[in-house]
């Protein structure tokens, strides 16, 4: 994994989406660049039975989705409500992603 949320401004949704997986015992990470199939077959390894919730722009979600279904891990997504990442916008601006949903998903 590339980061771990700090929780430096209380206004971010990396931070409210973080404290609201760890409420629910989730360990959140940020992945950016990443070797995710290497990721996914070393994390499948160690836990057979693991599922992967990701949240990113559409394009991203859906081959990450892809490739953790290649890998036999369960995925579930949520888009974000706006794309704005550095990869698209040449620098990174604030995303935001439904809370409720993430909640619901986790629930």
């Amino acid at each position: 994994m590339e980061y771990v949320c700090m929780g430096c401004t209380e206004d971010c949704f990396i931070v409210s989406g973080s404290q609201l997986l760890k409420k629910y015992a989730i360990h959140p990470y940020i992945s950016i660049t990443v070797d995710q199939e290497k990721l996914f077959r070393r994390l499948k390894a160690e836990h057979p039975n693991i599922g992967a919730l990701g949240i990113a722009c559409i394009p991203e979600l859906a081959q990450g989705m892809r490739l953790c279904i290649k890998r036999g891990i369960s995925p579930v997504g949520i888009p974000l409500n706006a794309n704005r990442c550095a990869r698209w916008m040449k620098q990174a601006r604030e995303s935001s992603f439904s809370l409720e949903e993430l909640e619901e998903l986790v629930q």
